[in-house]
């Protein structure tokens, strides 16, 4: 297909906002000036990487990061958003159309993919950077392309429809095929979504020819605390969660405007919180989570997903890793060196590492919250909160 020069407009990056774990990929992330227009086929010879798709805008916005450096790189970027925002230095700006029509032509439905869905704070990071280093694999780790930054502005109940739509299928399956294709041909694909990507399993999974599903998780009471100090210590957080008063934050008004594209995967998770309403961050966190683990659990025999238990792993990682190698049938004598991923900060440098949660805040308990995140896990079929939880198939 041929190309045009004036397809792509090419921006330089002059500034970039500040990075705010709440706030996703949009057009007003980075301040730019015009710097040149390039067509569609030398764009894809260039070290660029995905960092939106519009269907209101119509169009994709892709990032190149100064050196040209490797944003799949686990170790450097442990979130491919984080290395984008951080350290972008051109902008492409590409009709929507355009972008599909590119898409298309790609050959990516043979390759082995694993995709790795979640929930938070359960050892994800952990697992994307075991495959990172091994010989062969490429790990697309949390690119945030999907049109979650779009939905998310949608009242809950449209959100959720437009997921069902054929135009949201078309988007999120282009960008999916996208980041494969950024792989090296001769290399397996790890793809570690966003912890809110469940949305995508009947678009991604029937696509693929070659794979597999991992689901990662962790019991519902450390997740939420780890999620608590992972986050708080944000002031904007703060202040929305704890200063603006929870009469309005969780208010119908929030449950509509700010919180569809986290929910929207399983909509009995939002029946159930707007009859049990959180009253705190960490009642929310407790939501997510059954809602994250919702979607696993409903697909989980239809694509026979395998998952990994962060206690599991945690009590015996060689054991565990054994495993996962063995059910993937990657070689056995690699497990080794795999275990000396595990032992660095797999989050170090972004605003989740070690270093910064150790600045923050601690979950304390109080019992009425605890009792309002037993009725939430109650309607939605899980155990109390200090319950030991094992999702069918656990390796």
């Amino acid at each position: 297909m041929g190309s045009q020069r004036n397809e792509v407009r090419v921006m330089k990056v002059r500034a970039t906002l500040p990075m705010y774990p709440h706030i996703l990929p949009n057009l007003g992330d980075f301040i730019c000036t015009h710097h040149d227009f390039i067509g569609i086929n030398e764009l894809m010879t260039l070290p660029v990487s995905l960092y939106f798709l519009s269907t209101d805008l119509q169009l994709a916005y892709l990032v190149r990061v100064k050196g040209d450096a490797d944003v799949y790189n686990t170790k450097k970027y442990p979130f491919v958003h984080y290395g984008q925002k951080r350290d972008a230095v051109y902008a492409y700006v590409v009709p929507l159309a355009r972008f599909y029509r590119y898409v298309d032509t790609l050959d990516v439905i043979d390759r082995r993919v694993v995709w790795i869905h979640h929930s938070f704070r359960c050892g994800s990071t952990i697992w994307a950077q075991i495959f990172h280093d091994l010989p062969g694999w490429t790990v697309i780790s949390e690119n945030l392309f999907h049109p979650h930054t779009m939905i998310g502005e949608l009242p809950v109940d449209e959100a959720f429809e437009f997921s069902k739509s054929g135009e949201f299928r078309q988007m999120a399956l282009a960008g999916f095929k996208f980041n494969v294709s950024r792989a090296p041909a001769d290399h397996n694909v790890v793809v570690k979504g966003a912890y809110h990507e469940g949305y995508l399993f009947d678009t991604v999974a029937p696509t693929f020819k070659n794979m597999t599903i991992l689901h990662v998780y962790r019991n519902v009471l450390p997740s939420g605390k780890s999620m608590y100090n992972a986050f708080i210590h944000f002031d904007n957080i703060e202040m929305m969660f704890e200063r603006a008063g929870n009469q309005f934050f969780w208010s119908e008004y929030y449950m509509r405007n700010i919180a569809g594209a986290y929910t929207m995967s399983w909509p009995d998770t939002v029946a159930a919180i707007r009859q049990t309403p959180p009253t705190d961050i960490f009642e929310w966190f407790v939501a997510v989570w059954c809602s994250l683990n919702s979607i696993a659990l409903k697909n989980i025999h239809k694509y026979d997903i395998k998952c990994i238990k962060f206690e599991h792993f945690q009590s015996d990682k060689k054991s565990s890793i054994d495993k996962v190698f063995r059910y993937l049938d990657i070689d056995q004598s690699l497990a080794a060196s795999a275990l000396q991923s595990v032992e660095r900060d797999s989050q170090a440098n972004t605003y989740i590492s070690h270093k910064e949660r150790a600045k923050s805040k601690m979950w304390q308990r109080i019992e009425e919250s605890v009792k309002r995140c037993n009725r939430i896990l109650q309607t939605l079929g899980f155990p109390d909160i200090d319950s030991d939880f094992t999702m069918p198939n656990t390796l």
